[in-house]
């Protein structure tokens, strides 16, 4: 059955966080407004060249995204301080990307709650069929190859040290998804990521360090680690076990999961 809100708002939603803003696209939809966690870096917001950007998902021009009048605004709850603010705007739908340790059938769910709330339901049970599907072909693309455990991470424009998600993170969701070992086992932040010193690659000679490219930081941080000898002493690094990712957000939804995968496969297959 669909819901009040569905029946009255289901045109022209907006969004301050990615997850949604890429999901509505996903199923069939357009929001009105979003906003970008991606600061300009190329190609990401390619999806919506049409679309109003209202500023970053960490602060939100909420005067632009008023005068759009949207009938529906999503954001997650980790936003939840501007929930009384965005309801002068319109009705505010609040979804939760980390309501279990599950955190890609979360992404799955989303589908499905905003298929329904936008009144795309046919929409989001095909996206989600065709998403499953892909995870799977991904999955059995990767099982006769013998493959090292994965570090993921990202590089720091300090060139003394790198990021690295664990468990926790969407994205060592994604690896076991795909059937793939994330080889980090030391501690995580509440959202599945740590920095630590390069010198912590030494502890991990065998693995495949995967870390995403984030543009403008990356080359910052290549260009320190170039005429590092602690980096080029790396067991990883001399053996030719580090590769570049395209870059994705940590929290974003079932596109997210899909694009992550895909660039995995690329890099492993």
């Amino acid at each position: 059955m669909r819901s009040a809100v569905a029946r009255e708002f289901s045109l022209r939603p907006a969004t301050i966080e990615w997850a949604a803003a890429e999901t509505i696209v996903a199923i069939g939809g357009m929001p009105v407004a979003t906003a970008s966690p991606y600061d300009g870096q190329t190609g990401v917001t390619d999806t919506f060249a049409n679309v109003q950007q209202i500023g970053s998902i960490f602060a939100p021009d909420l005067e632009n995204l008023q005068a759009l009048t949207p009938d529906l605004i999503f954001c997650a709850n980790w936003q939840q301080s501007l929930v009384p603010m965005l309801q002068r705007i319109a009705p505010v739908h609040v979804f939760d990307l980390r309501s279990s340790p599950e955190l890609v059938d979360n992404t799955f769910r989303l589908v499905d709650d905003i298929g329904q709330i936008i009144d795309r339901q046919e929409g989001a049970r095909n996206y989600r069929r065709k998403g499953q599907m892909e995870l799977d072909a991904m999955r059995e693309r990767l099982l006769p190859l013998d493959m090292p455990p994965i570090l993921l991470g990202a590089l720091v424009p300090d060139g003394r040290h790198i990021s690295v998600f664990g468990s926790g993170s969407l994205f060592d969701g994604v690896l076991q998804q795909l059937g793939l070992k994330n080889a980090w086992t030391g501690p995580m932040n509440a959202w599945g990521n740590i920095t630590q010193g390069i010198e912590v690659l030494a502890d991990y000679p065998d693995v495949l360090f995967l870390y995403l490219d984030a543009g403008s930081s990356t080359v910052a941080a290549r260009l320190a680690l170039g005429s590092s000898s602690l980096w080029n002493a790396l067991p990883s690094v001399r053996n030719g076990n580090v590769r570049p990712l395209p870059f994705a957000w940590l929290y974003g939804g079932l596109p997210t999961v899909l694009g992550f995968g895909r660039s995995l496969v690329a890099a492993l297959a």
